[in-house]
């Protein structure tokens, strides 16, 4: 079965939202959600919450994505387990 996939980017333009909230469990990819979406997400994105898999992906790998999500003006607001909470402050 072929399943048409879409980006954050092409969802927010399609439904004309221009900020938004993400809330994800995406099982690892959530490494490349902030790699493939980075400039979506300093741009539309006002609150991030995450389900992180440190033992799917790798506590290093983990860590770097936590810190690029840093570098495009988030920070980590609340973390209970897997779950991280941040929040766009520039």
């Amino acid at each position: 079965m072929d399943v048409r996939t879409t980006t954050l980017g092409e969802i927010l333009r399609e439904e004309g939202f221009e900020r938004c909230t993400v809330i994800c469990d995406i099982e690892g990819t959530e490494v490349e959600l902030v790699r493939e979406e980075a400039e979506v997400l300093r741009s539309a994105v006002d609150v991030l919450i995450m389900e992180v898999h440190d033992r799917l992906v790798g506590a290093d790998t983990c860590a770097r994505m936590l810190h690029s999500l840093q570098d495009l003006g988030f920070e980590v607001v609340d973390r209970l387990w897997d779950t991280v909470v941040l929040r766009r402050v520039r």
